[in-house]
């Protein structure tokens, strides 16, 4: 849903329906806020455009040549993103096994261990 001053700057660009733009044309007529209103952003479309640069002659043209000359993006289709993601989660699960199995040989061996015994001053060792 449109605000209304989306919809008053619609009708002066020229962009709503027929019907929104009958609506609007009658809420100008009767209602002398609207009237200031559209006029306000017809001043403000105008300033905007006053100030807008002119394309060069053959502007559109040469555009279309230059984008026909670029390298067109390659296509990814879904199913080999699935299978590149698949390939790349079993590479992930494949280290993270290596990793944990690493950790569970050779370094928590050297945590398990109990600490050494030393002599109890209690008991007299």
């Amino acid at each position: 849903m449109l605000s209304s001053e989306e919809m008053l700057w619609k009708y002066v660009e020229g962009e709503l329906t027929p019907v929104q733009a009958s609506e609007i044309e009658e809420l100008e007529s009767q209602d002398e806020a609207i009237r200031r209103r559209l006029a306000d952003i017809r001043a403000i479309r105008d300033e905007l455009l006053a100030g807008a640069p002119t394309p060069p002659d053959g502007f559109p043209e040469r555009m279309a040549v230059l984008a026909e000359r670029l390298p067109k993006a390659p296509v990814i289709h879904l199913d080999e993103a699935r299978r590149f993601l698949r390939k790349a989660l079993v590479a992930a699960s494949i280290l993270a096994a290596l990793g944990l199995t690493y950790l569970a040989f050779e370094v928590a061996p050297d945590w398990l261990e109990p600490p050494p015994m030393q002599a109890s001053p209690l008991l007299g060792d």
